[in-house]
């Protein structure tokens, strides 16, 4: 008896197995979510550069998201079956889909707030713990195994990272001092979005379009309030303002349902792992896009 209840998932979750290219499909979807993460990251900092606020970006990027998806699904006739599927969920799975898109706001508008308050190379390092936070939720939540390789690759994912980014309170490479405010809303960000990957397993059974839209509908309205409140809005009138919104709510609903597709499929602490690998896109966007050569630690 001891030994069943050592064993035994805090959360109960049954996880169906699945075929070898099943498993490979869904790597490859978590791959492809951090590349077009990574496009909407480059997207961001152009329209930072056109003179929108983060929240306003954010606040476009999640409405157009969920009226992508809800087109995409009838477009593609699965209107009515994922309508079926999101009827017939249980109460608790609803529950999972609200926490899926609540957690998924609160850490993207704080990651959002965050880069605003801090250098953005020390903004990725302490979001960095996510996968971590992934990993070992799932194996007390879920009972997922860490095996030794999946151990040594989230030290290393952490490392790499902090390596690439180089924050200034590691490397001295900023002398300017930085709210703290901002590397604890970070900090929480980085828990929050290892969540996320707990929430996604739980909510399964949900349609990808209801996943999508939970996460969209909530960062919409965070967005919304900051922009009514504190940030400015500024309307949309070039060509270049209209090419950077429509890339974003395309970009942001590639990533979305890349993401909760695959992350259905595989655990949470492979997925999150899978999911960090924005990173190398990130910096390939700043060589080619923006013309800045990291140094060579990087």
């Amino acid at each position: 008896s001891v030994s069943a209840r050592s064993t035994t998932p805090l959360i109960i979750c049954k996880k169906p197995e699945i075929s070898f290219w099943t498993m490979i499909y869904a790597v490859m979807l978590m791959l492809a979510s951090g590349f077009f993460l990574s496009v909407c990251a480059a997207l961001i900092k152009w329209g930072n550069g056109l003179g929108f606020s983060s929240m306003e970006m954010l606040m476009w990027r999640s409405g157009m998201q969920c009226v992508i998806a809800i087109l995409s699904s009838f477009a593609t006739l699965q209107a009515s079956k994922e309508w079926q599927e999101f009827t017939a969920l249980k109460r608790m799975e609803y529950v999972w889909l609200a926490l899926r898109g609540v957690s998924g706001a609160i850490g993207v508008a704080g990651y959002f707030h965050a880069i605003t308050l801090i250098p953005v190379g020390d903004a990725i390092t302490v979001l960095s713990i996510y996968p971590v936070i992934a990993a070992f939720l799932a194996y007390f939540t879920l009972r997922e195994e860490i095996s030794k390789i999946h151990f040594l690759a989230l030290i290393f994912a952490v490392i790499g990272v902090v390596l690439i980014s180089q924050p200034s309170f590691l490397f001295h490479n900023d002398k300017a001092s930085h709210s703290l405010l901002g590397y604890v809303i970070a900090l929480c960000s980085g828990v929050i979005g290892g969540c996320v990957f707990i929430f996604i397993v739980l909510a399964k059974n949900a349609p990808t379009t209801a996943l999508v839209c939970s996460q969209g509908i909530f960062c919409f309205c965070i967005a919304l309030i900051v922009v009514l409140t504190v940030q400015p809005f500024k309307p949309l009138s070039g060509r270049h303002d209209w090419l950077c919104f429509v890339g974003l709510g395309i970009g942001g609903f590639l990533a979305q349902w890349t993401f909760n597709q695959g992350a259905k499929l595989v655990p949470a602490g492979l997925s999150s792992l899978l999911r960090s690998s924005d990173t190398i896109w990130s910096y390939v966007w700043q060589i080619i896009w923006f013309r800045e050569m990291p140094n060579w630690i990087t």
